[in-house]
């Protein structure tokens, strides 16, 4: 099992157009920013190398919860999160039961009104770390 930890730095224009790409051992992470239905979101998509997994946000038994923090101008910026996808249950070595993703997932945040003008013109960081 390996943890990593990710940073993007985003400079987020009026066209509220993000896509970053970071590869890191057995995963690549991409954040993308999308409009529909008239509501802005913010995605953070995950894909995993085959036969590779990470954790949800309880791991259960084993495993370290995958985390996403993003800050605006140093301090915590928090958009709405959404729900998050409904995990596998992975049977690890020791009979522990893991929780967690295989393949691609994504999660997700709505942007208000609000959180469109803070980020308007300015640089959104965007943390995450997960264990593989």
């Amino acid at each position: 099992m390996k943890m990593f930890f990710l940073c993007f730095y985003l400079f987020w224009a009026q066209s509220f157009n993000v896509n970053a790409i970071e590869q890191n051992s057995h995963a690549k992470v991409s954040l993308q920013s999308f409009v529909s239905a008239g509501r802005t979101y913010l995605a953070a998509i995950y894909k995993n190398d085959e036969h590779w997994h990470t954790y949800w946000k309880n791991p259960g038994d084993a495993g370290t919860p995958l985390e996403i923090t993003l800050s605006l101008n140093g301090k915590p910026f928090t958009p709405t999160p959404l729900e998050w996808p409904i995990p596998q249950v992975f049977l690890e070595p020791g009979d522990m039961q893991a929780f967690g993703y295989e393949g691609q997932y994504a999660l997700f945040f709505e942007l208000s009104n609000d959180d469109l003008l803070k980020l308007n013109n300015k640089t959104l960081e965007f943390n995450t770390k997960w264990l593989i």
